[in-house]
């Protein structure tokens, strides 16, 4: 699923139920149960019940609100455990893509090619090593840390985001109320705009936040060194 597909869901309001189910090692009434502990809406868990009670449940992840069952179908990637949320935002990251690295020749010539291909629409591999061979140039323009990376996002300075798969982990950011692109590190850069804010978890607000603006949404390898597990790449330096 590419990012144009889930961007119909910035205008979707929560919540969110978020599953991702990689085996049938675990079972759904065990996601149910956790579901219910986070006080799921019943009838979000009985659309969930009807849409997972048709096929195998095993590689399927779904997001869910109120309105129904929005997303059901296989993730780009597996996590390397099952998934079950309730949040104000649903939990994109698996349904994005994941690079591996290519060796810096490769990047090179395939950031060459960057610009030609984007006019082309030859996707988001591109993007990704556009991303890794400005990083390496020392002014390249690409920021990383959460803190860099939410400042770039809240003014719509982002091609793209990289995340690395795993490094966020429960970590949050502060979120804008309903302004979804507004976020930040930390509180106070949002009250200082008159903002109401909430906490969020920054694996689901940050890729939100991009989504918002435009940008491109990408997953990164676990051996990927980006300072905090993420990174910008900016529209302009």
């Amino acid at each position: 699923m590419n990012c144009e597909s889930i961007r119909e869901l910035v205008s979707v309001h929560g919540p969110f139920v978020s599953v991702y189910l990689p085996s049938d090692v675990v079972e759904w009434n065990v996601l149910r149960h956790c579901l219910s502990v986070q006080d799921a809406d019943p009838a979000v868990l009985a659309a969930l019940d009807d849409a997972l009670g048709r096929g195998t449940a095993a590689g399927r992840g779904l997001i869910a609100t109120r309105d129904g069952v929005l997303v059901d179908m296989s993730p780009a990637w597996t996590p390397h455990a099952a998934v079950a949320r309730v949040s104000d935002l649903p939990y994109l990251l698996p349904l994005v893509p994941r690079h591996a690295v290519r060796a810096p020749e490769a990047s090179l010539v395939a950031a060459g090619r960057a610009r030609e291909d984007a006019v082309s629409g030859s996707g988001d591999r591109t993007v990704f090593d556009q991303f890794m061979f400005e990083s390496a140039r020392p002014e390249g323009p690409v920021v990383q840390g959460v803190g860099r990376c939410a400042a770039a996002l809240r003014a719509g300075n982002a091609d793209a985001l990289v995340i690395v798969e795993g490094a966020l982990r429960d970590r949050a950011v502060w979120v804008g109320g309903t302004h979804r692109d507004q976020v930040a590190e930390e509180e106070a850069d949002l009250r200082a705009l008159g903002m109401p804010v909430d906490h969020q978890r920054a694996d689901e607000a940050l890729p939100m936040a991009a989504l918002v603006v435009g940008a491109d949404v990408l997953v990164a390898p676990e051996d990927l060194p980006l300072t905090d597990g993420v990174g910008v790449l900016l529209r302009h330096p």
